[in-house]
């Protein structure tokens, strides 16, 4: 009978169990929602009529499966009572660029985008508090925009700001462009250099932050990597097994 090989199984399956643990960790689902009121996690800031204490609110949910996929999937949900959506920015990491997202959908159609750095007090973001690196997604005139897409990059807080496209003046007596942000994004933030929170990612609102694409790169699905050392110890056992 051929001669088994007891401690070179034993690291086999070692190595498998540790692996197929972290596998069932690599994995996460965060949701959170802001609104006028702090009726929700956290709060947000307005201008016009956006600022009434109608339903001006926005929701997210970052989910990813480790186990299989390398992409992140964001979803955001921002939702206005009148005076239609022209577009939503979002934060990003300074060094994410279009070939950190792919699938982007806005209310289920493919939608429009621009990845670019924005001053805040300058068309199209007139009312924005501060400066940001983002992406400005175009939002075709509606009350209610989900903006949809997967990326490369790990969530992180960060910042929004969303304004309507028509129309300056919408109250009597002012000039108030409708306009809304998270509470967090402070006077005077620049771009890349804010006060977002370092924490880690959670569920919820941090500091009246929202969750936004970070730096860091999303790994390797685990299943990936299972199937790659397994089949690196399998050439290792017949390697042994030929020397024999």
């Amino acid at each position: 009978m051929r001669q088994i090989n007891y401690k070179f199984m034993a690291l086999c399956i070692m190595l498998m169990l540790i692996l197929a643990v972290s596998a069932s960790a690599q994995d996460f689902n965060y949701s959170g929602s802001i609104d006028l009121n702090g009726n929700e996690d956290g709060y947000l800031q307005g201008t016009g009529s956006w600022n009434d204490t109608g339903p001006t609110s926005l929701s997210w949910n970052v989910t990813w499966d480790g186990n299989v996929s390398s992409l992140v999937h964001y979803s955001y949900t921002f939702s206005v009572n009148q005076h239609d959506i022209s577009h939503f920015t979002l934060e990003l990491s300074n060094n994410f660029t279009s070939d950190d997202i792919t699938n982007v959908t806005i209310n289920g159609s493919a939608g429009t985008w621009d990845i670019n750095t924005y001053t805040g007090g300058v068309a199209p973001h007139n009312t924005m508090p501060g400066n940001l690196y983002g992406i400005k997604f175009d939002t075709n005139q509606v009350t209610t925009a989900t903006i949809e897409f997967d990326s490369t990059r790990m969530p992180e807080w960060g910042d929004f700001y969303a304004r309507c496209g028509f129309r300056q003046e919408h109250q009597n007596g002012t000039s108030d462009w409708n306009a809304a942000w998270n509470a967090g994004f402070v006077s005077g933030e620049t771009a890349g250099a804010g006060n977002d929170p370092g924490v880690a990612a959670s569920s919820g609102s941090y500091a009246n932050h929202i969750l936004v694409p970070d730096t860091v790169v999303v790994p390797e699905p685990i299943s990936s990597s299972l199937f790659l050392i397994g089949g690196g110890l399998l050439a290792g056992r017949r390697f042994f097994r030929k020397k024999k």
